[in-house]
């Protein structure tokens, strides 16, 4: 039986770690850039060389962090009345995020509309 976890916005730090170790961590793209520069040559001859490289490793990392969680949006009129959530289903992957968890706005419940 698959199983639902909704987590909203906390500051509380313990909080933050338990709920980022409850989203499995998935394998995402790294990419990373370097250039190098080479000046001289022989006998009063000048010479430069330049260079860059780039590359892709995949690696696995953690699909929702602790900071994600402390800046969901809590709603009230700071927010336009939107609150933000993290939710996961045992085993699903999202199709319009590509990872196991889904990031949701709602409409919070204001006892004066």
């Amino acid at each position: 039986l698959p199983s639902l976890k909704i987590f909203a916005a906390t500051n509380d730090a313990s909080n933050q770690q338990l709920a980022a170790k409850a989203f499995p961590p998935t394998r995402q793209a790294k990419l990373t850039f370097g250039s190098s520069e080479t000046k001289g040559g022989s006998g009063g001859a000048g010479g430069m060389s330049m260079g860059s490289n780039e590359a892709i490793a995949l690696d696995f990392a953690a699909d929702v962090t602790p900071l994600d969680l402390a800046t969901l949006a809590r709603g009230g009129p700071g927010h336009k009345w939107k609150a933000e959530a993290i939710i996961s289903l045992t085993g699903r992957i999202w199709k319009s995020s590509g990872s196991p968890s889904l990031k949701v706005t709602f409409d919070q419940f204001r006892p004066d509309a």
